[in-house]
């Protein structure tokens, strides 16, 4: 019979890295992605998902609830209308046809 099992360690032998862009714009841009063996981008990779998993907990370790404990947010409506007054909007929009 399969089941979940605590695992204690992992020792990654390979790692996977590529590019995923799902815009419109992705059509005029190369993807691409390789496999690496190179042990520095398997450590930095392991450091940067530990690193997201350990912000991802729960602020109770022990509640088993699917719900995030997010921190409230005050937005500041007025600064988000200065900065949007603020800004350039003189380069074309990636969602228009250019034509080309």
């Amino acid at each position: 019979m399969f089941g979940v099992e605590d695992v204690v360690g992992f020792a990654p032998y390979r790692l996977w890295i590529s590019s995923a862009n799902f815009t419109k714009s992705s059509r005029r841009s190369l993807e691409f992605g390789y496999w690496t063996e190179d042990e520095g981008l398997m450590g930095g990779a392991e450091r940067f998902l530990l690193k997201l998993i350990a912000a991802s907990e729960g602020l109770d370790p022990a509640a088993d609830v699917m719900d995030p404990d997010l921190v409230p947010v005050e937005f500041d409506d007025q600064a988000m209308w200065e900065a949007l007054r603020e800004a350039s909007w003189d380069d074309q929009d990636d969602d228009e046809d250019d034509g080309t």
